[in-house]
């Protein structure tokens, strides 16, 4: 059967990702340490045409972890490995809104929480938070695939974003 535009268009499309890493002296490993990463993605549409989308994603470390492998908070606007700690939580929201069938603008926010040790004391730093504006173009129909740009900004940050794809 053959759906129409709005039937496709409220078709839900949710993933979860769980990833378990082991670090060791017998895998050829300097380290002995795990990191765990959990990331769910959620699309819901609001209306016709405003989409909105969320991102909730949790990292997590135990043993002796290298600087340059611990999470960090990555969010459109804060540079990469800013905010690192042993367990970092982040969460960030997205509406897209179709201007025309290839056209679209986007509006993004979202903040970020890392704990140094325990993971009870996740957010001890306080939130980092991000939002921005971008656009999108539809490439390909078929594939549903978008290209375009963001203007990503944080409290110390602004970064331009060139994204194909999704931007998570």
């Amino acid at each position: 059967l053959e759906l129409d535009r709005r039937q496709r268009q409220m078709c839900i499309r949710d993933s979860s990702k769980l990833e378990w890493t082991h670090f060791d002296e017998w895998l050829a490993s300097d380290n002995q340490f795990d990191l765990v990463v959990l990331k769910n993605r959620m699309w819901h549409p609001l209306a016709d045409p405003p989409v909105m989308g969320v991102r909730v994603d949790g990292s997590f470390s135990d043993g002796d972890v290298p600087f340059y492998m611990l999470p960090f908070v990555q969010l459109r606007g804060i540079p990469a490995m800013r905010y690192q700690g042993r367990h970092v939580l982040t969460a960030e929201a997205e509406l897209r809104w179709d201007v025309t069938p290839r056209w679209s603008l986007v509006g993004f926010g979202g903040a970020g929480w890392t704990a140094r040790e325990n993971l009870s004391n996740l957010g001890e730093d306080g939130a980092h938070a991000a939002g921005g504006f971008g656009f999108r173009y539809l490439v390909a129909r078929i594939f549903k695939m978008r290209a375009g740009v963001d203007v990503g900004f944080s409290e110390e940050d602004t970064a331009i974003y060139l994204t194909t794809g999704n931007s998570w």
